[in-house]
């Protein structure tokens, strides 16, 4: 008999923002192609301050079914509340109903996934005591480096840490930074590699100028800007590189504004938001990747990366370290380390084993050997 799983995740793929959370569909997809029955229960709090007309027909109370392999998503459309106890009563109430309405379907379910701490894991917690169903935590968030969270918000989450079952942290970074906040066994498990997409490319093409690649939401943190700005100080040393930036935020006018006005169109072009197909193609034709984020809890495109062939750059963010090393990617420590590092490169370009680099991803992050990670993690809870 299928073992059923609730996943309630704080950030999913959907049509307005495609992106958010794919690590979290990605990790769907493994459960269900191996043999669990997935119900994905997600309550999509979109910001007061995103409403435009476009999306306001979208946010009225909507829900959204779809079906799939051994899969069920439910999304419910919603306006955010700026009170956090709102905002987290209403998730628990919404998905208590749902939950209900699922076990009248299909019985109890064996197990809650819960990714994020805040605000799900609140949920989970109320749930998993009010039904007696167990539940895990599986944490992504640099809201921990980057004090997102307030003193009410820390509370909440140390409340969901302390009564799940287990917590899987993405990264040893992420591990260490969550031992301040719960005294339960956290376990280390990546995130999944997709080889659908992320196959290695063997005819690799050559370019007269060597072609750069940042895929990133355009925030602050990411350090975007800031790397234009490299770009624009290599060319006037007369170095003439191209970059592709793949991604949208906050930031894409601000850097687009720059690109323009110091006449960088011909050497740097912003792409938007691309699927996993598109950005697979992309790397085929790209020499090396830049991560320039102030901090990643994981790296997923670093990884992607790295299956690719594709060397990556990696300004120093604390979750890459897991997997990055001398023979995949070069770690500076800087911007200015950085620009010496493109430099160099441009000099004399190291040769990278990309076969190797390939299968040393796959041996980590493959849906193959995760699932084996959770299976028999699972045994020891279900």
């Amino acid at each position: 008999m299928k073992k059923k799983i609730i996943i309630l995740p704080a950030e999913y793929p959907t049509k307005n923002n495609p992106l958010a959370g794919i690590f979290t569909k990605d990790q769907v997809m493994m459960f269900a192609n191996n043999g669990y029955d997935v119900t994905v229960i997600y309550n999509y709090f979109i910001s007061l301050r995103k409403i435009n007309i476009k999306n306001l027909s979208n946010f009225f109370l909507k829900q959204r079914v779809k079906n799939y392999k051994n899969t069920t998503e439910i999304i419910n459309l919603l306006f955010s509340t700026f009170f956090n106890y709102l905002k987290l009563k209403l998730d628990y109430l919404l998905t208590k109903k749902l939950l209900k309405q699922y076990i009248k379907k299909k019985g109890q379910p064996d197990l809650l996934i819960c990714h994020f701490s805040f605000p799900t894991g609140n949920t989970a917690r109320k749930i998993s005591q009010e039904f007696n169903i167990p539940y895990i935590i599986i944490e992504h968030s640099t809201g921990y480096f980057t004090e997102l969270y307030n003193n009410y918000q820390i509370g909440v989450i140390k409340k969901a840490l302390n009564n799940s079952l287990l917590i899987v942290a993405v990264s040893s970074f992420l591990k260490k930074k969550l031992t301040k906040y719960t005294h339960k066994k956290i376990s280390v498990i990546g995130n999944v590699v997709d080889k659908k997409f992320f196959l290695l490319n063997k005819k690799k093409k050559k370019f007269n100028k060597l072609k750069f690649l940042i895929i990133s939401e355009l925030v602050k943190k990411k350090q975007v800007l800031e790397l234009v700005k490299i770009f624009k100080e290599l060319k006037n040393e007369n170095i003439e590189l191209d970059l592709k930036i793949v991604g949208d935020g906050p930031e894409f006018s601000n850097i687009a504004r720059y690109i323009i006005n110091n006449d960088l169109e011909k050497n740097i072009k912003l792409l938007g938001i691309k699927n996993k197909k598109q950005i697979s193609k992309i790397f085929d034709s790209t020499d090396y990747l830049i991560s320039c984020s102030k901090v990643e809890t994981f790296g997923i495109t670093i990884a992607e990366s790295i299956a690719k062939g594709v060397p990556a750059i990696v300004l120093k963010s604390g979750g890459p370290d897991d997997f990055i090393n001398k023979k995949n990617s070069y770690s500076v420590v800087s911007f200015y380390e950085l620009k010496n590092k493109i430099k160099n490169i441009v000099k004399k370009s190291k040769k990278f084993d990309r076969i190797k680099m390939n299968n040393f991803i796959f041996k980590k992050f493959s849906e193959k050997y995760l699932i084996k990670k959770y299976n028999k993690l699972f045994k020891e809870i279900i």
